[in-house]
C-alpha cells in the first residue's frame, strides 16, 4: 500500500475517533478541506509540518503521532520517543497506588513496550494460579505478551481466550504503529507472528477493525467460574504509550466469586 494511502486511512480513522469533520479540521488547522480530502484519498502527500499541525489539532498522543509520521513516509527516532515517554519515579509510585484501588481484582499499568510497570495483588495471584497449572517459573511475567499469548500464560484459564487475544493483538498497533521498521518492538512482533495461535489478520498495522476499549473475560479454573469486565484506558501527553487496564464484576455474584479467587481461596464458598 502506498504511504499516502496509509496516511489517509489513519487520518480518517482519527477524525472518526474524534468526531471531527473535514470542515472542523480545516477550521482548526488552516488546511483547506480540498487538501484534506486529497490527503485522505492519497492524491496528495502531507509535509512533516502538516502532519504535526493535524496531530496537534486532534490532540493525538505522541506514540500515535509517530505512527502518522511513519505512514506519511517520514523517519521516526523510536529511541527518542521511548525516552521522552518514560515515567519518573513519582508517577511510577502513583501508578502503583492507582492499581491498588482495584484490589483484590487484577489491574495493571502497561508501558510502551508492553512491559508491566505496576500491578495489583490480583495479578500476582493470577500468576500463582497460572504457575500451578504448569507454567515455568522462568516465564517472564513482567511482559504482557507472556501473560496473554504464551501457551503457559492465562490461556488455560480463559474460556474466551481467542476473543481477548485478538483484541490485545490488534490493540498492539495503537501504541506501536510500525514494528517492522527495526525499532524496539520488532522482536516482539516477530515472536507474535511465530505463534500459531495468533492469526495474521490480527496483526494488521492499520487496525482496520475497530479495537474495543472494554470486553468480558470469562474464567474457568476448577470449581471457580466467573466473568470480569476488562476496561483499557490509555494515557495521553507525556505518558502516551502507557495505559491502565483494570477489571470489575458486572454483578454481585461474579464480584463475590472473583474476589475469593484472587484472594487465594482454594474453592468458592
Amino acid at each position: 500500500m502506498a504511504e499516502e494511502q496509509r496516511f489517509g486511512q489513519l487520518l480518517r480513522l482519527w477524525r472518526d475517533r474524534r468526531g471531527v469533520t473535514q470542515m472542523d479540521l480545516s477550521d482548526k488547522t488552516g488546511i483547506s478541506t480540498r487538501h484534506l480530502s486529497f490527503l485522505e484519498t492519497g492524491r496528495s502527500s502531507p509535509s512533516r509540518e502538516a502532519v504535526n499541525i493535524i496531530a496537534e489539532a486532534m490532540e493525538i498522543p505522541d506514540w500515535e503521532r509517530a505512527r502518522l509520521f511513519l505512514a506519511a513516509g517520514f523517519a521516526v527516532d523510536w529511541n527518542q520517543v521511548i525516552a521522552e515517554s518514560q515515567p519518573t519515579e513519582a508517577p511510577v509510585k502513583d501508578f502503583q497506588e492507582m492499581v491498588k484501588a482495584y484490589e483484590p481484582l487484577p489491574a495493571i499499568i502497561k508501558g510502551p513496550t508492553w512491559n508491566i510497570v505496576a500491578m495489583s495483588s490480583g495479578v500476582g495471584e493470577l500468576m500463582n494460579r497460572v504457575r500451578a497449572h504448569g507454567a515455568s517459573h522462568d516465564l517472564d511475567m513482567t511482559q504482557l505478551e507472556n501473560i496473554l499469548f504464551n501457551p503457559n500464560g492465562i490461556r488455560g484459564l480463559i474460556t474466551n481466550w481467542e476473543e481477548i487475544a485478538e483484541t490485545a493483538a490488534r490493540g498492539f498497533f495503537r501504541n506501536f504503529p510500525n514494528p517492522d521498521d527495526g525499532g524496539p518492538m520488532s522482536a516482539l512482533i516477530g515472536r507474535l507472528r511465530e505463534m500459531p495461535e495468533i492469526k495474521g489478520e490480527w496483526l494488521d498495522p492499520l487496525v482496520t477493525k475497530p479495537v474495543p476499549f472494554r470486553g468480558t473475560m470469562k474464567f474457568q479454573d476448577g470449581d471457580f467460574s466467573f466473568s470480569l469486565e476488562v476496561f483499557y484506558a490509555g494515557f495521553a501527553g507525556a505518558y502516551s504509550g502507557y495505559a491502565l487496564a483494570f477489571t470489575y464484576a458486572a454483578d454481585a455474584e461474579n464480584d463475590r466469586i472473583a474476589k475469593q479467587y484472587f484472594s487465594g481461596a482454594e474453592r468458592p464458598e
